[in-house]
C-alpha cells in the first residue's frame, strides 16, 4: 500500500507478521507505552520512504514520524492501524 503525505510517499506492508504482532504488543505492556507502541507499529510496517522533491530515501526514525504535520501523522497512523485491525480480526477467527 502506498499513500502520499505532504513531502513524502509512504508504502506499507500489505499484512503484519505475527512476529511484527509480537513486536508491537512487547511495546505495549502498560497504558504510558501507547506512543511507544504506535512507533513500533510505524516502524515494522513501513516499507520505504520517499521523499517527494528529491526522490530520496528516508530512513523511518522517530525523529521522522515527529516533525510530520499533524495530518500527515493521523494520515500514517491511521493506515498503520489498519493492518493492527487485520491481525486483530485473523487471531479472532483463530
Amino acid at each position: 500500500m502506498l499513500i502520499e503525505l505532504s513531502k513524502y510517499k509512504v508504502e506499507f506492508k500489505k499484512e503484519l507478521t505475527f512476529g511484527d504482532m509480537e513486536d508491537i504488543q512487547s511495546q505495549m505492556q502498560t497504558a504510558t507505552d501507547i506512543l511507544k507502541g504506535n512507533s513500533k507499529l510505524l516502524e515494522v510496517s513501513i516499507i520505504s520512504i520517499t521523499e517527494i522533491e528529491t526522490g530520496n530515501a528516508v530512513i523511518y526514525s522517530d525523529e521522522w514520524r515527529r516533525n510530520l504535520s499533524i495530518k500527515d501523522g493521523v494520515k500514517v497512523t491511521t493506515e498503520a492501524q489498519k493492518l493492527i485491525e487485520g491481525l486483530d480480526e485473523l487471531v479472532k477467527k483463530g
